[in-house]
């Protein structure tokens, strides 16, 4: 894979949000800093810099949201548990690029 596609089709995809055909740049909060596109593709297309790659754990937290079930009239709520886990810009970046 390319630079340009690897741009287009994962980095973007990371990093950008498109609503009603504006590019409006994600933020999140991580254990390290973003990279920009050359330096991610330079970590993810050679296989000697994966391999020293010291990865971090995952950011987790459960999420909840509450649901309304009815069953023969009546209703009743109920907590749906979700858990979440983010991983590391870096490690995100490695992950995206195998998996894709």
């Amino acid at each position: 894979m390319n630079f340009e596609k690897y741009k287009n089709e994962i980095y973007d995809k990371k990093h950008i949000l498109r609503v009603q055909n504006k590019k409006i740049p994600k933020s999140r909060i991580h254990f390290d800093t973003p990279l920009d596109a050359q330096a991610a593709y330079s970590l993810v297309a050679q296989p000697d810099n994966v391999a020293k790659h010291w990865f971090l754990p995952f950011i987790g937290f459960e999420q909840r949201t509450r649901k309304i079930k009815s069953h023969n009239g009546l209703s009743r709520r109920a907590a749906k548990k979700r858990p979440l886990r983010y991983a590391a810009n870096q490690d995100g970046y490695i992950y995206a690029y195998y998996s894709h």
